[in-house]
């Protein structure tokens, strides 16, 4: 059997840091297919923990940033829960390609939380009729006052 068909054999990596003034030390653990030594334990380790940042970050934006999707992802016997998870990963997709090529949303941002700004145009657009995507960003700039704290 050539070797790159031979099945690696799963490696458990742990790590335990005790940080001065902690007052637990951090721990994590993961499972990987690669070989693991002395020379590239420390990579690995490095990769583990930002592959654990980017999904951990994903999941609080998707929680915490108004896409609900504690909420919306109980729905449903069989299938229903999933279309909610997926419709929700695709409304974050298009709200961040939008984020980053629309200078008037990036105005937005810069004024409120993302949170704050999709709900401000949420109600925009049920109250509201606009001429244009464009319009409707100028009109929450120019609205715009912060929220008393």
């Amino acid at each position: 059997m050539p070797a790159c068909l031979v099945p690696a054999r799963p490696a458990f990596v742990e790590v335990w840091e005790h940080r001065r003034g902690a007052k637990r030390p951090y721990h994590n653990s993961w499972v990987t297919d690669r070989p693991v030594d002395a020379q590239n334990v420390r990579v690995i380790l490095g990769i583990g923990r930002a592959r654990w940042k980017i999904e951990n970050e994903g999941f609080n934006v998707h929680k915490n940033q108004g896409y609900e999707l504690e909420h919306n992802f109980g729905h449903g016997q069989k299938t229903l829960a999933m279309v909610f998870y997926w419709l929700n990963l695709l409304a974050f997709v298009a709200h961040t390609i939008l984020a980053m090529g629309d200078p008037l949303l990036q105005q937005c941002r810069m004024k409120a939380p993302r949170r704050d700004v999709w709900e401000s145009l949420r109600m925009g657009i049920a109250w509201t009729l606009v001429a244009s995507w464009s319009a409707l960003l100028r009109a929450y700039l120019a609205l715009w006052k912060p929220r008393p704290p």
